[in-house]
């Protein structure tokens, strides 16, 4: 198997094929990151068509410093979180704290689950932008702290401090939607 790091170059010398097999290997991988990031297939696809063409005009210009993944992954956070502040989708947060509710009886394990995925892939999307990519990270192909770290280029102590204020307010939101809904069914 031919190393990203060739393909990549053969991709800055024009070679076609080349792309075709990075692409196959990074495709799923690449749209996977957009759409947790986007919340939207439409959105996600337009956003990894855009860093797929980025690939292609930038191949020649990519010095080796870090993995080809990394900086495929990159270019992908990046075009979301521009794409995210031209749609201005970032919800801001209110300040108060909520205590937590105490705990109920649950009738229905199943549908109380499927809520709860719901509730969660919502609340991901109303965190701030580098919150929202440190968890999309974290859970998306189980990275590393340093992985993400890489990803995201930041330290890894920034990386844990992000993804603990980002579980704060996944909590806090997680339970103001609950009490909206008036507790569980």
């Amino acid at each position: 198997m031919i190393s990203d790091e060739v393909l990549l170059q053969q991709i800055g010398n024009g070679d076609s094929k080349a792309f075709g097999s990075l692409f196959e290997r990074y495709k799923k991988a690449v749209f996977g990151l957009a759409l947790h990031m986007m919340g939207a297939a439409a959105l996600a696809e337009e956003v990894a068509q855009e860093t797929w063409v980025s690939v292609v005009k930038e191949a020649s210009a990519y010095t080796g410093r870090g993995a080809v993944k990394s900086w495929i992954f990159a270019m992908t956070r990046n075009r979301c979180l521009n794409e995210l502040k031209k749609r201005k989708w970032e919800q801001p947060m209110e300040e108060d704290q909520l205590n937590n509710l105490p705990a109920e009886e649950i009738s229905d394990p199943a549908e109380y689950l499927s809520e709860l995925q719901e509730d969660l892939k919502e609340a991901i999307l109303l965190l701030p932008d580098k919150q929202r990519c440190a968890v999309v990270l974290s859970l998306h192909e189980e990275n590393s702290l340093s992985d993400i770290a890489k990803h995201m280029d930041m330290k890894v102590n920034a990386v844990k401090a992000t993804l603990f204020r980002a579980k704060q307010n996944l909590k806090e939101l997680l339970i103001q939607k609950k009490t909206a809904r008036g507790g569980i069914k």
